[in-house]
């Protein structure tokens, strides 16, 4: 409604839905309801085959100005809650994403008009790309001046492959600058790491974090770089959904394996190197809340926020689109640990302050469930039959560079 009265009113509305097919029929009809109150907008079928295009932003502006919201938040009725996980919701659902002003948003800008203007929209399979009578948008790029004191990086996935992004780097390299950055953060940690996300898995099947058969898999694979972290004495606490809703049903059977035996893979890392491991899941007293959020911090300094999953799919195939945010306060990362770490204990912020003792403290909230933390049982290990197919296949497919898999 927001966006056809907007429409209707003072800007022009440029708008994509993902053409996956698992989420074609409700993008369908708001697609359709779009269009029927002059919305410009599309559904959009360029990624590889069993892919999705899985960015979450919204980029508004003016002549003279601009801003951007970037995180794992879709629009749609099973993402709509607050920090209260009060019930007064749909669904009881942890979400996360930054307001963005300043240079950074030419780049996020430019990442929905290079796809909007693709020249392959004509594409026929498995439906014409995008709708070929759209108009082009022909404004240039706004520029933005600098604001605030974040350094922000726009990174982004592109997978490879037929009926991947063309206008992605050079022809057929893709891009994957989130699993780059991801892996490069993992790789420089010296203190703590902390990660929400809805999945957390190893790559592929055989798994990749300990699959001495494949080095250049194991060393680009991130629950293989969180153990060496772990290794090196880097503290990990990990917040991650357990089950879910009548919307969000919460993983699958492959999916729970393959998260656990990344879980028990770190598990006996860290009780090889002083145990500074917790991983927990968030219970608002009366029901799960649904961890949906991607969100990945380092040492109080570096942040990743948007909407790529800790996972293969997100790193190496899907379109994604995330945020590498550094402040030369140091303040931003610390603030942002600090009030996540407040809103999952209901413990004061006195208690979070420094990052080694705010760990320890978590790390005992979460073994006593305190607030609306809960300790994660990852001890259930059951292979599904004809696992590896569906890793590797539908569920977690894998379209980076052919030199890695």
């Amino acid at each position: 409604d927001t966006l056809i009265r907007v429409n209707n009113g003072p800007a022009t509305v440029y708008q994509f839905v993902d053409g996956n097919k698992l989420s074609c029929n409700t993008n369908i009809i708001s697609n359709g309801i779009l269009k029927e109150n002059g919305v410009i907008t599309t559904r959009d079928f360029r990624f590889p085959v069993n892919g999705s295009n899985h960015m979450k932003f919204t980029v508004a502006k003016t002549s003279t100005t601009g801003w951007a919201l970037v995180g794992s938040i879709d629009i749609t009725v099973n993402r709509l809650d607050d920090n209260t996980h009060s019930g007064n919701f749909d669904e009881i659902t942890h979400d996360f994403g930054v307001l963005v002003e300043g240079p950074a948003i030419a780049d996020i800008e430019k990442t929905f008009v290079d796809r909007w203007n693709d020249s392959s929209r004509t594409r026929n399979w498995p439906f014409e790309a995008i709708d070929p009578d759209q108009p082009e948008i022909t404004e240039p790029i706004g520029t933005y001046n600098p604001i605030g004191s974040h350094s922000v990086q726009v990174l982004r996935t592109y997978g490879v492959g037929i009926y991947s992004y063309s206008w992605a780097d050079e022809p057929g390299e893709g891009e994957f600058s989130i699993w780059g950055s991801t892996l490069n953060a993992i790789k420089n940690a010296e203190t703590y790491i902390y990660i929400e996300d809805q999945t957390l898995l190893t790559f592929g099947w055989p798994a990749c974090c300990d699959d001495i058969w494949n080095p250049a898999g194991q060393a680009s694979d991130l629950v293989y770089q969180l153990g060496e972290a772990m290794k090196r004495g880097v503290r990990v606490g990990i917040i991650l959904s357990k089950g879910g809703s009548s919307l969000n049903i919460g993983p699958n059977k492959f999916e729970t394996f393959q998260r656990h035996y990344s879980l028990n893979f770190l598990s006996a890392i860290a009780d090889a190197n002083g145990s500074n491991f917790f991983v927990a899941s968030l219970d608002n007293g009366t029901g799960i809340i649904y961890v949906h959020s991607k969100m990945f911090m380092v040492d109080d300094e570096f942040a990743l926020i948007g909407s790529a999953n800790f996972d293969q799919r997100s790193m190496c195939h899907d379109g994604e689109l995330k945020l590498g945010i550094v402040d030369e306060n140091n303040l931003f990362v610390k603030t942002l640990r600090s009030t996540l770490y407040q809103e999952h204990s209901q413990q004061p912020a006195t208690n979070f302050d420094d990052p080694v003792i705010a760990f320890e403290n978590m790390k005992a909230y979460v073994l006593a469930g305190t607030g609306r933390l809960r300790n994660y049982d990852f001890s259930y290990l059951s292979q599904p039959y004809n696992h590896a197919s569906v890793v590797n296949g539908v569920g977690w497919p894998y379209a980076g560079p052919v030199n890695l898999r």
